[in-house]
């Protein structure tokens, strides 16, 4: 891409895994009518990081990822370390580096609500909704950080 720019992202799974945890605890409290969410909440904040199913989410999660960062942001690739999952995108060269953090958050958020909406699908069909319009919130907060650009310098 001409007069492109190269941005890179780190997100640690555990961060993932946490966010995950604390997210299905204030789900399942705001439910707490709902006696089989609250146990399907229950059982994923007992998962950890070597919950193999867990580990499948976030796979998914980071290959729609992605697609999004590349669809909205530039072509993006990623590269799974041992802790940790890095996003390459080349973007246009006037990105604006402040939104860089906003981005990440953004990122994160949406991994961590991918594997919410994939468990409750498995775990309690037709409560993954919520999950799914946040997703669709996230992909419209990471256009509009997108959109930022630096303003041109005369020279």
């Amino acid at each position: 891409m001409e007069g492109s720019k190269t941005i890179s992202t780190v997100i640690k799974l555990a961060d993932v895994v946490i966010g995950v945890q604390e997210n299905s605890y204030y789900a399942g409290e705001a439910r707490k009518d709902n006696t089989e969410l609250l146990e399907a909440g229950a059982r994923i904040q007992a998962s950890d990081d070597e919950d193999e199913l867990l580990k499948d989410y976030i796979k998914t999660g980071v290959t729609k990822l992605t697609n999004v960062l590349t669809k909205i942001l530039g072509e993006t690739t990623c590269v799974w370390g041992t802790d940790d999952v890095t996003f390459t995108t080349k973007t246009v060269a006037n990105f604006m580096d402040s939104q860089k953090d906003a981005l990440l958050l953004a990122m994160k958020d949406y991994l961590v609500d991918t594997c919410l909406r994939d468990w409750l699908a498995l775990m309690k069909p037709g409560e993954e909704k919520l999950f799914e319009n946040k997703l669709t919130e996230l992909s419209a907060e990471i256009r509009v950080l997108a959109s930022h650009r630096k303003k041109p310098v005369r020279s």
